[in-house]
């Protein structure tokens, strides 16, 4: 069934109608269970083995799966050496949101796998629960040290979008983890993210041809960074990192962890 998209109605897996190209359910599940039997099962399934809280908890039926699920590929899988950090597509009609991280090795023997997930949880997460972890250094940072967290001194790399381009993010998964990360820089209204001087590199690049490349050492917060800038028609791509560059270096030797 999760397989079909566009069935509303489950009870058209049970319909006692012919089965037709353009509409309804492709095929029926009676010939298999009945409806009631399938319903009395999906009433009856549980995720969690804990007890009710005694305050309200949205997010109590889905906890223990959670972390059971992060437990188990911290303990039981290696990612590769390039990760994507994202936020999934919102459920429709209803369901929860999740950051997740991935491997990133598409051609890679691990192939691209989910390794790690935290639900967002905003303003509906219990004060009784207390705070999440690093929750200290702001919303974002902290989000982007927890999920990292499982490759801790790997000095793994973690590619993210411009939601993440937070440079005390970019530069406490470094300083705090020990991975590296890069995010794309966009600017928010008027302002670039701190440290980021985006107009002035606009205008250095205003009379570069396109596709002109350079890396850009700057410093924040005690800790350097770089920005890859390349030239495009009709802007500057810029990608804050904490790792690479983007010219060969003589003698240099990298290795993939």
């Amino acid at each position: 069934m999760s397989f079909y998209q566009g069935i509303g109605d489950r009870c058209l897996w049970w319909s006692l109608q012919p089965i037709s190209l353009t509409e309804g359910a492709p095929y029926r599940l009676g010939v298999y269970m009945s409806r009631k039997r399938w319903e009395d099962i999906c009433t009856a399934l549980r995720y969690t083995l804990r007890p009710a809280p005694d305050f309200v908890d949205k997010f109590h039926p889905i906890r223990e799966l959670q972390d059971a699920f992060n437990e188990h590929y911290k303990n039981e899988y290696c990612p590769g050496w390039w990760n994507f950090l994202d936020e999934s597509m919102k459920p429709h009609p209803f369901g929860n949101e999740y950051h997740t991280i991935c491997d990133g090795e598409l051609d890679g023997p691990s192939n691209p796998i989910l390794w790690h997930a935290e639900i967002q949880e905003g303003k509906d997460r219990p004060v009784q629960i207390g705070p999440k972890k690093y929750y200290e250094k702001g919303k974002t940072v902290g989000l982007m040290c927890r999920m990292v967290e499982p490759i801790k001194s790997s000095g793994k790399c973690v590619t993210m979008d411009s939601g993440f381009n937070v440079s005390m993010g970019i530069v406490d998964m470094e300083r705090v983890q020990g991975v590296y990360g890069q995010a794309l820089i966009k600017k928010r209204g008027r302002y670039w993210p701190k440290g980021v001087p985006g107009d002035a590199i606009d205008d250095y690049f205003k009379d570069k041809a396109i596709g002109h490349s350079e890396s850009l050492k700057f410093d924040f917060d005690g800790h350097p960074f770089f920005i890859h800038c390349t030239k495009e028609e009709k802007y500057v791509t810029k990608f804050m990192t904490t790792f690479g560059c983007l010219n060969d270096v003589e003698g240099h030797f990298a290795y993939r962890m």
